[in-house]
């Protein structure tokens, strides 16, 4: 198994697997410390041992990814759960079969050197974004959940490569974006950042969560409970072996290299995906839950903020059938929270 890399072809894992179920799954974004239970999955057999040859492709944004799947490009992906649901809304086809992360990564990035400590702080400054990205989409609610003057902020659109170098050269002042991906490259630096997350204004959604369109579902429900049982196994994996999952996901992404820098940011992306992995109910229920009152408060806030058209069937948007094999004890979950909460901005 490997990484295929081309400037234009998306990275594909490859695992030659005989008689086996072709599986092309969708990422919200590249290949990272984030991904690692995918990685982990992958090499360590937990799909294969289901008859599933899974192929994991790169990601483009939340929003692109949900389409995607809703037309059929993919047979199953993962995207935040806001432009899912805007999808749906627009006559899309889908459904969610489990969250990973169970608080919002969404937010506003800028340096530490600015002050940032109120939403009211980026009103009037440029900030970066890019094509597609479920933060960007998501930023009008914000504004609107936050009382900001969203129209106030001049918007870059730019690689998300760019990112790190436009704000270290004063570029931009700030962006939307996604802590997972975002954090990593600066933690592994050792530059000091400020995050507001979107949740903190009342913005806190569901995320991460594993998509299918419900017909393709319906016809080979065996396929897609083995293709989220085999990654909840990875998550749960990368939660109690963190290292050696690091170490899987170096070999396996050439990208990053091999050196500690490298190990660094794949380290703080998988400490940061793990902060914001577990709540109550999952901790009750198993990884992946998605508690009925979270879906729906999360469908309600788009609906108020963004407008989005209401959504008759709370219950058709979600399942938690093939949640509940992949859980972790009461100390387990306490040691992946304190070994992760140092990838966290303080506040």
């Amino acid at each position: 198994m490997a990484v295929v890399l081309s400037l234009m072809v998306a990275p594909v894992l490859v695992q030659n697997v005989s008689a086996a179920k072709k599986v092309n799954f969708r990422l919200a974004w590249i290949p990272s410390g984030q991904y690692c239970y995918a990685i982990v999955a992958q090499k360590l057999g937990f799909w294969k041992k289901g008859g599933l040859d899974v192929k994991i492709h790169r990601g483009f944004g939340s929003s692109k990814t949900s389409q995607d799947i809703s037309t059929g490009q993919f047979d199953v992906g993962e995207a935040s759960f806001g432009p899912a649901a805007f999808v749906i809304s627009k006559g899309g086809s889908l459904i969610a079969m489990g969250a990973r992360y169970q608080k919002s990564p969404m937010g506003i990035a800028t340096l530490a050197k600015r002050n940032l400590r109120t939403p009211k702080d980026i009103e009037g400054l440029t900030m970066a974004t890019s094509a597609g990205s479920g933060s960007h989409t998501l930023f009008p609610a914000y504004a609107s959940a936050a009382g900001i003057d969203g129209k106030s902020i001049k918007w870059q659109l730019i690689s998300p490569g760019a990112y790190h170098s436009s704000l270290l050269a004063g570029k931009v002042d700030g962006v939307s974006t996604y802590i997972v991906s975002f954090a990593p490259g600066l933690i592994a630096r050792g530059i000091g950042f400020n995050f507001l997350f979107y949740a903190e204004a009342g913005l806190d959604m569901l995320d991460q969560v594993f998509i299918a369109r419900p017909d393709r579902l319906k016809k080979d429900r065996d396929l897609y409970r083995k293709f989220v049982h085999g990654a909840l196994e990875g998550i749960k994996h990368s939660f109690l072996k963190p290292d050696e999952s690091v170490a899987i996901t170096m070999k396996e992404l050439p990208l990053y290299g091999k050196g500690k820098q490298s190990q660094k940011i794949i380290s703080a992306g998988l400490g940061v995906a793990s902060a914001i992995s577990s709540s109550p109910y999952t901790e009750k229920n198993g990884i992946g839950w998605m508690e009925r009152s979270l879906v729906k408060d999360s469908v309600d806030r788009l609906v108020k903020y963004m407008k989005m058209k209401p959504l008759k069937n709370i219950d058709s948007l979600y399942t938690n059938e093939f949640i509940g094999a992949q859980k972790l004890t009461s100390a387990q979950w306490k040691e992946v929270s304190e070994r992760s909460s140092k990838y966290m901005p303080k506040k």
